[in-house]
């Protein structure tokens, strides 16, 4: 995944600002010092245009996956707004440095502000050595700890920032101006026919981008309808992989359909951290995760890593959100509360039960903290009775 680092000097006076590991690429001028690295990373710097994207962006209206001179026109012609993915933008001039994302927030940005300079990255943890005077912020770890997921846009520590979804962030000499739009999804009737036409126009944009596509390949529906619209494709043209133990259900799978198509085919599996070098493992892990995921879903993500990243990964995956698995007793058992914003009923829903390993003085108010929560929650989010209570909760799950 791409990553980012940068500074924008208050002073016009830049010091020494060295990155966390050896970047992709590294852009300099009297008030900025930027560093970025990783995949999925598009990046510009002439005299009209100096931006970066990190992750990627779909031209729904053109159905395709955008590429540099893409990004270029929507920046040029202001219309960021209509792209969709999950991507995080960063346009750069001598005065300030503008950065908007997507709609659901999927790519994320922490910003902190001292005397001379603001620092920005996409991890929390490229910022620490920077930040000064480090304190806990007891509110997020409230939500964060209680809760099923935080329900507040804020950071474990008290003076970092975080953009949140649909979010613009303006960074000057007079300091981060924050401000964040409320997206509402558009309802319409569709057919599954309607959607599969769409996406296989999405996929026939990566095939015409003359890179090397990667499917992951397993058991799940997703994986199959995406192989079924490649299948139409030149085999040189793509590969699939499938990651797990060999005695695994995906692995099972993916190896008869793989052997009945004569797919080319890659089969990974990767040490788990009690068996690999554990201390390296874990501190990855805090790095990248700061504890959101479970351990077994970050080992699950860091077969990633193990891809060719000159190629177009795609891959299904979380299907979990279309059949509601994370949150089935929200949408049935908590709908009356849900439709009536009863704050106290609806608790129960998004709490999440953990040890206890905090004094009782550490949550002090804890239950109007999380009242207050909630209550924020539901002012985000459309009106349940208008929106629809299954709509709501996907929504909910999505963001």
């Amino acid at each position: 995944m791409a990553w980012l680092l940068g500074r924008f000097s208050k002073l016009k006076s830049n010091q020494d600002f060295s990155p966390p590991q050896k970047p992709v690429f590294t852009f300099k001028d009297d008030r900025n010092i930027v560093f970025g690295g990783g995949e999925s990373l598009i990046h510009k710097f002439d005299d009209e245009n100096k931006f970066i994207v990190c992750g990627t962006g779909i031209d729904v209206e053109n159905e395709l996956i955008m590429q540099q001179a893409d990004w270029t026109k929507a920046i040029r012609s202001g219309e960021i707004i209509n792209s969709e993915g999950h991507y995080l933008v960063t346009e750069i001039s001598d005065k300030n440095v503008c950065i908007s994302n997507d709609k659901l927030g999927l790519r994320e940005v922490f910003l902190y502000e001292d005397k001379t300079s603001i620092y920005y990255s996409t991890r929390l943890d490229l910022l620490l050595p920077y930040i000064k005077d480090k304190k806990i912020n007891w509110e997020f770890l409230c939500s964060y700890w209680n809760l099923q997921n935080p329900l507040i846009y804020e950071t474990f520590l008290k003076n970092v920032q975080i953009l949140g979804p649909f979010g613009e962030a303006e960074i000057s000499e007079s300091g981060i101006k924050l401000k964040r739009k409320k997206w509402i999804p558009e309802i319409f009737e569709t057919s599954p026919n309607e959607a599969i036409i769409h996406l296989s126009r999405i996929v026939k944009s990566v095939f015409n981008s003359n890179r090397c596509i990667d499917l992951g390949l397993s058991g799940g529906i997703d994986s199959r309808t995406l192989l079924s619209m490649f299948i139409h494709y030149d085999k040189n043209l793509w590969q699939t992989h499938t990651f797990g133990n060999a005695d695994s259900i995906d692995f099972r799978i993916g190896s008869k359909i793989s052997e009945k198509l004569q797919l080319n085919k890659r089969f990974l599996s990767k040490n788990k951290f009690e068996n690999g070098n554990e201390l390296d493992n874990w501190q990855e892990f805090v790095k990248e995760t700061l504890g959101f995921l479970p351990a077994y879903a970050y080992h699950e993500l860091s077969y990633y890593k193990l891809l060719d990243k000159k190629h177009f990964m795609i891959d299904g995956g979380k299907g979990e959100y279309i059949r509601r698995g994370l949150s089935n007793r929200l949408a049935f058992q908590g709908k009356r509360a849900l439709l009536n914003n009863n704050v106290q009923l609806l608790k129960q829903y998004f709490i999440c039960d953990k040890l206890k390993i905090f004094y009782d003085h550490i949550f002090e108010n804890q239950d109007s903290l999380l009242d207050s929560q909630i209550s924020g929650l539901l002012e985000s989010m459309p009106n349940a009775k208008e929106f629809g209570t299954e709509n709501w909760v996907d929504l909910y799950n999505v963001r």
